[in-house]
Formats: structure tokens, sequence, C-alpha cells
């Protein structure tokens, strides 16, 4: 039942369909989900850290051929004019939320 609607719906985009099976599960409680979960806690806004399911498509799905713990995170405090921007006109990051991103990937890749 699904496939139908779903080769529906994506038969009716213009330019072509997107055709994309959903992301497989990451494991949580795990080894990379507690560092990431670290990482962002240290974060000036001290985010509370939960999983949660993401129903976009992202380019996290590039990945999956890589690694089977591939999380959809970013690390950056957005405010409602961040969140009326995305796709959109003018799309950015707030610049003062770099020297942050700078810091969680640092620490991500370094292992700090």
């Amino acid at each position: 039942m699904w496939k139908k609607h779903y080769r529906t719906v994506s038969a009716s985009r213009p330019g072509g369909a997107f055709l994309s099976d959903p992301s497989p599960v990451t494991e949580i409680p795990s080894a990379t989900f507690d560092r990431l979960a670290a990482l962002a806690r240290a974060l000036p806004e001290q985010p509370v850290v939960a999983p949660y399911l993401l129903i976009a498509g992202t380019d996290a799905r590039h990945y999956q051929s890589l690694s089977d713990q591939v999380f959809r995170f970013m690390p950056v405090s957005l405010g409602q004019d961040d969140l009326a921007r995305f796709h959109g006109h003018n799309e950015r990051l707030p610049r003062e939320q770099y020297p942050h991103m700078v810091r969680f990937y640092a620490g991500l890749m370094l292992g700090r």
C-alpha cells in the first residue's frame, strides 16, 4: 500500500521523482551517540540530548555505506528568523554560531 502512495507522490514532483529508501536505524545507546551527546551538552546553550526521528531527506544518506552509525545533527542554535530561511531566500546560519560548530566538529574528529 505505501509503495503505491509513495510512487504517486514521487511521480507528481516536477522534474522527476526522488526515490530513496528510508535510512537504517542507528543503534542507541552506543559509544558514538554518547560521544555526540557529551559534545552537544558542552555547547553554550547546553541542550537536552535525546534521540528523535528526522522526517526529511538529508545528505546523511550518502554516508550509510561508510558507517552504520550515522547521526543527523547540527550543533547550532537557531531562532525563529533562522528557521524561516531554511531552503528559502537568503538561507544562512548565524555567524556567531560558527565558533561553536567548529569546536564541536573538531572535538568529534579529534576525539576530545
